[in-house]
């Protein structure tokens, strides 16, 4: 009975015991987390008398009572820790951590010099010392840790990846990418992991320009050596300098005797970055392979598609352009064949001669020519008609544009196709006038699938919504849409006149502001950038409150700087857009122009 006494009162005690240091425990942490360092530092060190081996709570004593500015009581139990922990450098940098808190530096050198010239080739304790430097953001000893276990090792590759990270941390760009690439020199397998290291950081000042010209040195250095044009090719591209890259591309391309993939890849980066140029540059390195080569006829396409798009969105193009154009698509579907093998070049040239070359019969033909070819699938011909509804509205048969949208709604009920095809129906409605019949589409297709329809829908929505809102007479909105439809129309002239028409007959309208930027989109077209300035500053003086303020302010900002070639007056414009319209979807690109237009390194 006696023993089962002792037991059970044992026993008691261990509980009452366990539950007393979890109770202080759980106050420690709550005064450490609320900043009463003085009272956590009373449990702390309960606890870890208690508990000597514990590196939580000799973690949580240390910072508090560092906090404290207890640097006597913390020099005496980090000299504990090291009489007892013989092994454990890492205390001798707490050690001088709290020698330099104290303004003792030399003491503080001494006992991190100490815990580097201590270690050994161990790689798990060349890590702790470099961790725990880490942690007290010694970044200078961090980089002698590293030194020391590549000498430790004999090996000047063993730590260069971490030595890199050491070097950038002291903000030495230069030699944390010398030590970079001395890893990878070692470590092929490894570009990866570089390239995502690199991508991190592209930002910081100087690394850029110090990553490419080592590589240009080591590329120079070690000319046998694929992997550093490489990771050239990958930073030029990432820049979007695919000039750059398609010289390093090239040429690796001749000394690997390559089929040209990496090129034709390169190629269509630029063509989805709007860099035409460099797309073209790419396309015809493919054509000195040959004809016979297979990706000559595709490059001979997409070097069309890629002149088209280069003077249509330059607009500086003059009637002799688009002619010499629509020849050499003439000359490709000749020698590859009218066939549905050839449809997306057909269906360019059908939107060159709609579009551009007023001549919307033309397209028609074209496109009514492709559908009436059997094998063409599904989705092509759906996308042919969307095409052909677009060239029925320039021809000014309206009506025929709507049976041609209803017949791929119905074909594409449920696809993203449908719903273009179900919103271009509905903008036919508004520009007909028929507003209710068109907020009724609207509706419907604010819940698209795809993101662009759903928000177009719904601009369009509010737009009629805001516009009508008021009025007792939808004339002027039917006017305005109808000038609308003049501009699809290409008729240009026509447009203004109707906009005009508007002003004249409805002094004050709320259509003001939009009046002003379709003159002003009009102008811009006809390349008449004095006019276009001349209706935004006239947007922005009476309309500096309302909703196409922003855009008003970016479209004359990159007037400026495209056309009138004055760099200050947009700097001027694009600083406003970050200054008065925060909340602007064109705030980053126009912080992006502002910064390029300063001269800072993007």
């Amino acid at each position: 009975m006696q023993k089962l006494l002792t037991i059970l009162f044992l026993l008691t005690f261990t509980f009452s015991f366990g539950q007393e240091v979890e109770k202080n425990k759980a106050l420690a942490r709550q005064y450490y987390s609320t900043g009463n360092y003085e009272k956590a530092a009373i449990l702390y060190e309960e606890l870890f008398n208690s508990e000597k081996n514990n590196a939580s709570y000799y973690a949580y004593l240390f910072n508090s009572l560092l906090r404290l500015n207890e640097y006597d009581k913390l020099e005496k139990i980090i000299k504990k820790q090291i009489k007892k922990n013989s092994g454990n450098d890492s205390y001798l940098i707490d050690l001088g951590y709290v020698y330099s808190q104290n303004n003792d530096a030399e003491k503080a050198k001494k006992k991190y010099e100490e815990a580097i010239e201590n270690l050994t080739a161990n790689e798990g304790k060349i890590r702790s010392i470099a961790y725990k430097f880490i942690s007290f953001r010694l970044n200078e000893y961090l980089v002698k840790t590293y030194e020391q276990g590549n000498k430790l090792y004999n090996n000047d590759t063993k730590f260069a990846y971490d030595l890199g990270e050491a070097y950038l941390k002291l903000n030495e760009p230069e030699l944390a990418i010398k030590s970079w690439l001395q890893f990878l020199d070692k470590n092929p397998k490894q570009i990866n992991r570089l390239q995502s290291t690199f991508s991190r950081n592209l930002e910081k000042d100087g690394f850029q320009d110090a990553l490419e010209t080592e590589l240009y040195a080591k590329i120079q250095n070690k000319p046998n050596n694929t992997t550093y044009p490489e990771i050239l090719i990958w930073l030029f591209t990432n820049q979007k300098d695919f000039e750059s890259a398609l010289i390093q591309a090239k040429a690796l391309d001749k000394k690997q005797k390559e089929d040209g993939y990496r090129i034709l890849q390169l190629a269509q980066n630029a063509m989805n970055e709007d860099d035409y140029e460099a797309a073209i540059t790419g396309y015809e390195y493919l054509l000195t392979k040959g004809e016979e080569h297979r990706y000559y006829s595709y490059a001979q396409s997409e070097i069309l598609k890629a002149r088209k798009e280069k003077i249509l969105t330059e607009n500086k193009y003059t009637a002799e352009d688009l002619l010499a154009l629509k020849s050499d698509y003439l000359v490709y579907i000749d020698k590859y064949g009218n066939t549905i093998s050839n449809a997306n070049t057909i269906k360019e040239l059908a939107t060159l001669e709609a579009k551009y070359l007023d001549n919307a019969k033309g397209g028609i033909d074209l496109i009514e020519a492709l559908l009436n070819k059997p094998g063409l699938d599904k989705k092509m011909k759906n996308s042919l008609k969307l095409e052909l509804g677009d060239f029925y509205i320039l021809y000014g048969d309206v009506w025929e544009a709507v049976l041609i949208y209803e017949q791929v709604n119905k074909d594409e009920r449920d696809s993203p196709m449908g719903e273009d095809a179900r919103f271009r129906s509905a903008k036919l409605s508004y520009y007909n006038g028929e507003f209710e019949w068109a907020q009724a589409q609207l509706t419907v297709l604010k819940g698209a699938t795809t993101e662009l329809i759903a928000n177009d829908a719904l601009d369009l929505s509010v737009f009629i919504m805001d516009n009508l809102g008021l009025d007792t007479t939808t004339e002027a909105m039917e006017m305005f849409s109808d000038a609308e439809l003049l501009m699809i129309q290409n008729k240009m002239n026509e447009a203004v006149n109707q906009l005009t028409s508007i002003e004249k007959k409805f002094p004050q309208h709320v259509l003001s502001d939009d009046i002003l930027m379709k003159k002003a989109k009009i102008a811009s077209l006809q390349r008449d950038y004095f006019k276009a300035e001349a209706y935004l500053l006239d947007l922005l003086a009476k309309h500096q409150e309302d909703i196409l303020a922003d855009n008003a302010t970016f479209m004359l900002a990159e007037i400026y700087e495209l056309h009138l070639k004055d760099a200050e007056k947009a700097k001027t414009y694009y600083e406003k857009i970050i200054t008065d319209f925060s909340d602007s979807v064109l705030l980053v690109e126009a912080r992006k122009r502002y910064r390029n237009l300063r001269g800072d390194q993007l």
